[in-house]
């Protein structure tokens, strides 16, 4: 029982943490277009979406799309060089068809349904990341 309270907890405090840096992306965002006057750089929100960006259950596709590629945009110096690090990093590995490939020749060995749910969740995980490193790449290669 205690270790399940210890689980449900942690399960709490990422959900937390996600809404808090979801809202800290939104927050910037109002900003930028003069809706909103108060925002303050938090490095730990900027670390968390470092660490999240590509986990399309994190930031949704319309948070990336509309807040969180300009936002990224908008770093400086190491944060900047590591960010576009990692993205050319997954665009230069193994291309996306390889890896969609890999996963769809494990899909047809496995026989239990579940599984073969996990592995179409996997490839749309692989699909978003790779477009999402796709983009960053090319925002943070135009400018600094």
């Amino acid at each position: 029982a205690r270790k399940d309270a210890e689980k449900i907890k942690l399960l709490q405090e990422k959900k937390d943490r996600a809404k808090s840096a979801r809202q800290y992306l939104k927050s910037w965002k109002a900003l930028k277009e003069g809706k909103e006057k108060t925002w303050k750089f938090a490095k730990a929100q900027q670390n968390w979406i470092e660490r999240n960006i590509y986990d399309r259950k994190s930031i949704p596709k319309s948070l990336f799309n509309d807040s969180a590629l300009e936002y990224l945009g908008s770093t400086k110096g190491k944060a900047r060089e590591r960010i576009l690090e990692e993205a050319l990093k997954i665009t230069g590995g193994p291309s996306m068809e390889e890896k969609i490939l890999a996963a769809e020749a494990k899909k047809a060995e496995d026989q239990k349904e579940e599984e073969k749910e996990a592995i179409d969740a996997d490839i749309k995980q692989i699909r978003s990341q790779y477009k999402r490193a796709e983009k960053i790449a090319a925002s943070l290669s135009k400018k600094e």
